[in-house]
């Protein structure tokens, strides 16, 4: 789920048409001042991160086959999701790693049910491990590429083996700048979420034991070489 932007958000129009650079934001993590500050003054778009998925709050996708609840059964009001909400991630990972769907008989019920339930909001399907070459991306690719539809770069974190050092950090920036680059080049990318604002915060902490410094502020909410990187495709 991507926020509208609040006044107090920045969308950046970049090219001849508008685009947003966003983070995901844990609703607790707003509690930091260093984040809360940078999301403000940095950032167009919020995606809600884990604490809004289904099994606590809300959610930055509809459908995924890791979580759904039986509360969610007993939602009644479309009023209370369509206010403030730009897009929906209406299904999350369809694909398995070897670029076959996973039981897929739900997908087109769940975008017909969330265009009648938000006329106005994007919809899109959203997936993960489509950074490198491999059957996933072939897939993905080969089915989305020619629909003229819509697209975005989400969940974006670039990790860095241990250990870390100034090339590999300067490696990283190129990489940041390739990417942002990539979306300004392709007509319908209409913006770029990293997933998350400090390396402090990152979920490859806690998931890859090899790797670190995935984002553009460091453990003490530093501007890293990367976020120069970004910086510099965007102007």
């Amino acid at each position: 789920m991507i926020m509208k932007a609040a006044l107090t958000l920045i969308v950046l129009a970049l090219g001849p048409s508008a685009r947003y650079y966003g983070t995901a934001v844990d609703s607790n993590a707003l509690n930091n001042s260093n984040i809360k500050t940078i999301t403000i003054a940095d950032f167009g778009a919020v995606t809600s991160e884990d604490s809004m998925k289904w099994d606590a709050i809300e959610r930055h996708t509809l459908i995924w086959h890791s979580q759904l609840p039986g509360w969610v059964n007993n939602i009644n009001s479309a009023s209370t999701l369509t206010t403030v909400i730009y897009a929906w991630d209406v299904v999350n990972e369809v694909f398995e790693e070897n670029g076959s769907f996973r039981n897929s008989n739900f997908i087109d019920i769940a975008f017909k049910a969330a265009r009648a339930a938000d006329p106005n909001a994007k919809l899109y399907t959203n997936d993960h491990n489509l950074d490198g070459p491999g059957a996933k991306i072939d897939a993905l690719l080969c089915r989305m590429g020619n629909t003229g539809l819509d697209c975005a770069i989400t969940e974006l974190d670039i990790r860095i083996a241990k250990p870390v050092d100034n090339n590999k950090l300067n490696q990283q920036q190129t990489d940041y700048n390739t990417i942002t680059k990539a979306c300004l080049n392709t007509p319908k990318c209409v913006g770029v979420t990293v997933w998350g604002v400090s390396d402090k915060d990152s979920w490859v902490d806690s998931t890859f034991a090899n790797y670190d410094s995935p984002l553009l502020w460091d453990d003490y909410f530093n501007r890293k070489p990367a976020y120069y990187g970004v910086d510099s495709a965007l102007s």
